[in-house]
């Protein structure tokens, strides 16, 4: 069976169409759609196409796969977010660094559960669905109560553990909300977890930075996307237009280097190495990329 659904013998055309036509929404509504939204141990790795279950792979792996890419598909796309994206790259790079400090990771997210245990009015959230709160505020901080309300609704209805599209349970829904209203006003969360938040938005930012330059190196055409050029932040908002106005302004001779942009809203900022990222896709951008770096 394994050998004609990858092709390797005879199989009948229309048996290995519809399996393969079945096979891919399977993955997508039961994995991608379902499962990335239950399973938060690290949702960095939770991305369309992705392994949660791979933490990472050694250098001579890595290497190995780029003299493959290099050899099968030289003219493959190198992309770090596209439309379908869970998170943006730069957001799952600002949570992929929690995978470097897991002990304090773990009493700052026990911590959290405590200090905003009396804000809860009703069932929810549970565990699994704080957790995903706390890595979402971590990976695209700073964000509005209302953006990460709108988020958590919607992941609430693809886990489908307690609410759903097809059967949603409105106390729940609204108990989710307005925690994720009150933690705002906790002023003992909100000290405690603003400097982690900072430290990991720098620890983040090297990570992407370093990103993007295997990116613009490595074997195959490197994607820019709607806005990626500046650091974005999107959760599920990818397929919406990056503001053009924003992109002229960081573009321009002159224009604001390594800082927010007013008017950038929740997701969008120019990027700190200074202009925007597709201004440095060149080999002399590459390299002052990575000596900036310090590789």
């Amino acid at each position: 069976m394994r050998r004609a659904l990858l092709l390797e013998q005879e199989a009948p055309d229309e048996f290995v169409t519809r399996f393969q036509q079945t096979t891919g929404s399977v993955m997508a509504k039961g994995v991608e759609d379902t499962a990335f939204y239950r399973y938060v141990r690290l949702l960095a790795l939770n991305e369309v196409g992705g392994d949660p279950g791979r933490f990472g792979i050694d250098v001579a792996t890595f290497h190995a796969a780029n003299i493959q890419r290099a050899r099968r598909f030289p003219h493959a796309l190198l992309a770090g977010t596209t439309h379908d994206s869970k998170r943006s790259a730069d957001v799952r790079a600002r949570i992929g660094t929690l995978s470097n400090i897991p002990e304090r990771w773990t009493e700052n997210a026990l911590r959290w559960r405590d200090l905003n245990r009396p804000l809860r009015q009703g069932a929810g959230p549970d565990w699994t669905e704080e957790l995903l709160i706390y890595q979402t505020l971590l990976g695209a901080w700073p964000l509005s109560a209302e953006r990460l309300s709108s988020y958590m609704q919607k992941a609430l209805y693809e886990e489908k553990r307690h609410s759903s599209w097809v059967d949603p349970d409105a106390r729940w829904d609204s108990s989710v909300a307005h925690f994720c209203h009150a933690i705002y006003d906790n002023g003992r969360f909100m000290s405690d977890f603003e400097p982690f938040a900072q430290e990991i938005t720098v620890a983040g930012e090297r990570a992407a930075a370093g990103q993007l330059v295997l990116r613009l190196t490595s074997p195959g055409v490197p994607d820019t996307y709607n806005g990626d050029e500046l650091w974005y932040l999107a959760l599920v908002e990818s397929r919406q237009p990056a503001p053009r106005r924003l992109r002229s302004r960081a573009r321009s001779p002159g224009g604001p280097r390594g800082r927010r942009l007013a008017g950038a809203g929740d997701h969008q900022a120019v990027h700190p190495l200074g202009g925007s990222r597709a201004a440095r896709a060149t080999p002399r951008g590459v390299l002052r990329t990575v000596r900036t770096l310090g590789f």
